[in-house]
């Protein structure tokens, strides 16, 4: 993607994408909320590469288990 000029995702795209990643649904209509209200920007850097993009989206968006303690089991 070196060189290659941004061109941002249309509606239809990122949730296109987002199934291939995982049958876990992906909420795309944020995403691309999100990002077209900061006019593709990744903090003040403009967006390379929007796929990359999704897949840290659809990481954060995962579930977290908590890790057990000894409490759990009273001790």
């Amino acid at each position: 993607n070196i060189g290659k000029t941004f061109v941002k995702p249309s509606a239809e795209q990122v949730p296109e994408y987002g199934r291939t990643l995982t049958p876990a649904a992906l909420r795309a209509d944020q995403f691309v909320a999100y990002y077209e209200s900061k006019g593709w920007l990744v903090g003040k850097t403009p967006m390379k590469c929007w796929k990359a993009a999704v897949r840290t989206w659809h990481a954060k968006d995962k579930p977290t288990t908590k890790p057990q303690t000894s409490d759990q089991f009273g001790i």
